[in-house]
């Protein structure tokens, strides 16, 4: 596994912030929102589609 992919149980947003702020805060924590691991298991993301993953996130941080 890549020593260098961030954890994603280690990424804290605050829920507090605009959705805008929120996902600047997640990207500049996770470094590559399609590359990260989860403990010692290694995520690769890829969709098919028309919503890109960008979407993906705002929608779901939307929703907290």
């Amino acid at each position: 596994m890549n020593q260098n992919l961030v954890d994603i149980r280690d990424v804290d947003i605050n829920t507090e912030l605009p959705v805008s702020e929120k996902l600047r805060s997640f990207i500049d924590q996770i470094k590559d929102p399609y590359h990260f691991k989860c403990g010692e298991v290694e995520i690769s993301l890829g969709f098919d589609g028309d919503e890109n993953l960008e979407n993906k996130i705002i929608k779901h941080l939307s929703s907290k």
